[in-house]
């Protein structure tokens, strides 16, 4: 295999060896399982000398939020106390029971919180659900440690037309759904790596996923859920999910009153994340408008509320730390904002811990397991 230089985001090799057969080379490409054994394999003579040292020595699950305090304590005040910076999330990324309710309740759509309203020339964005039409093609890059990576995707995703009797142009007097379907997916043109023949047919059966998003009043719009195709590697649910997390930016709440360039304001969403309860907040900052398009640069900070990480192959665990953030800039026509296109790249790093279960497959009392992802997506408007 070559050494994948000159491929952008990648510098790992694939997780797989040169005497794999084709099909198990599929597998264990497409399978996040792979990651673990690697990162097991890496990890456990740095755990077994220095157990509980080990991962502060390497900064465990950082602290930083990747958000400008400044900014985030402004929106803070102006959402009564609410966001980063203020007395809700918890250094360590995981809200104790019950806390993260004073935040934002579980099924509540998204909230915006705007902290100023910038200066000269200002826009109003559109908004309600007539906004809504998603047409877009998202690229998904994962990155699983040091050695490993998953394909380059590229999925179109359309949004289903209403059901009968509906009208997108008209409000509706409680939450409706929004169903996007995933139209196309194949293998991008970047790779980190040699692929596996066969590869290519695996990712096509990603066609047919679909995402429900429940849209507010205002058209604002979280993700409830997504759908696999049967015949879908459940290994590829990562790429999917990732995808996931990026549509969602079709799906956000802007300001109801014109702003101008140095506006900023702040997202608060509840919704899950790689088998993960989370809130997650989202900085939004104004840079410029040029006709009728907003670039707006973006921080994302999430936070855990419960449950386990849903990758393929972790043993049973509690998230002992939690840190996963994003920088990104994205481009948003005033008039039509679920058009957005842009690049967004996030760092999840978290400290595992043994729930207590017993057998070979659990982690030891006393140590850490860590796992880190980089996950990097472009989206666009589709054809």
């Amino acid at each position: 295999m070559g050494d994948p230089k000159g491929r952008g985001f990648f510098t790992s090799v694939l997780p797989y060896g040169p005497t794999m057969t084709g099909e198990a080379r599929v597998r264990a490409l497409t399978l996040a399982a792979v990651f673990v054994a690697l990162a097991a394999c890496e990890d456990k003579s740095q755990s077994e000398a220095k157990p509980a040292a080990s991962a502060k020595a390497d900064g465990g699950a950082p602290r930083s939020s990747g958000i400008d305090k400044n900014i985030a304590q402004a929106v803070a005040e102006v959402a009564g106390g609410k966001g980063p910076g203020a007395s809700g999330p918890p250094a360590a990324g995981v809200f104790a029971p019950g806390a993260a309710d004073k935040e934002i309740r579980s099924g509540d759509p998204p909230m915006l919180a705007l902290g100023g309203k910038g200066e000269g020339a200002t826009v109003t964005f559109a908004g309600g659900p007539a906004k809504k039409k998603v047409d877009a093609k998202v690229m998904v890059s994962v990155q699983m440690g040091p050695r490993s990576a998953m394909p380059t995707v590229e999925l179109s995703v359309t949004q289903e037309a209403n059901a009968a009797g509906e009208s997108a142009d008209e409000k509706p007097a409680a939450p409706t759904e929004a169903t996007l379907r995933v139209v196309g997916a194949k293998l991008s043109s970047e790779q980190p790596g040699e692929l596996p023949a066969g590869l290519d047919k695996q990712i096509a059966k990603l066609k047919g996923s679909k995402y429900h998003f429940v849209l507010g009043a205002n058209g604002a719009g979280r993700l409830a859920g997504i759908d696999i195709p049967k015949e879908a590697d459940s290994g590829l649910a990562t790429i999917l999910e990732t995808a996931g997390d990026t549509l969602s930016l079709a799906m956000l709440p802007y300001p109801t009153e014109p702003v101008g360039a140095g506006a900023f304001w702040m997202v608060t969403t509840r919704g899950t994340l790689f088998g993960l309860e989370t809130v997650s907040y989202r900085m939004m900052k104004l840079q410029r408008v040029e006709n009728d398009r907003a670039t707006i640069s973006m921080s994302t900070k999430h936070y855990v509320v419960s449950g386990r990480v849903g990758f393929q192959g972790l043993p049973p665990h509690k998230i002992g730390e939690f840190n996963q953030t994003g920088n990104g800039t994205i481009v948003v026509p005033v008039a039509q904002p679920s058009s957005v296109q842009g690049e967004n790249t996030e760092a999840l790093l978290a400290n595992l811990v043994s729930d207590g279960q017993a057998g070979p497959q659990g982690i030891p009392p006393g140590q850490q397991l860590p796992i880190h992802f980089e996950l990097r997506t472009k989206i666009a408007p589709g054809n």
